[in-house]
């Protein structure tokens, strides 16, 4: 999530020690739960305490590949959201 800011993990060791094998690991094996707080602007998605889910592939295009674009061959990728506030816009 290298364009996303927030925090970063970090194994406090050398490389290939056990704290670092450790934390690729659970990189590597999908049990690290990544959590994101967004404003958004756009369609309406619900009313306060809905909740929903975006199931798409996704694959990176572009010279600098932190853009990504829905696409067939994509990988997989989920998110799924909760309608914390609403704001009038102007």
């Amino acid at each position: 999530d290298y364009p996303t800011s927030g925090v970063i993990p970090v194994a406090m060791g050398p490389e290939g020690s056990i704290p670092c094998q450790w934390l690729q690991a659970q990189f590597s094996a999908k049990l690290v739960k990544k959590e994101y707080l967004c404003l958004a602007e756009g369609p309406f998605l619900g009313e306060i305490g809905e909740t929903g889910s975006i199931s798409k592939p996704l694959r990176s295009f572009g010279t600098d590949s932190l853009r990504t674009e829905v696409h067939p061959e994509g990988r997989f990728a989920y998110t799924g959201y909760e309608i914390l506030e609403r704001f009038r816009a102007g």
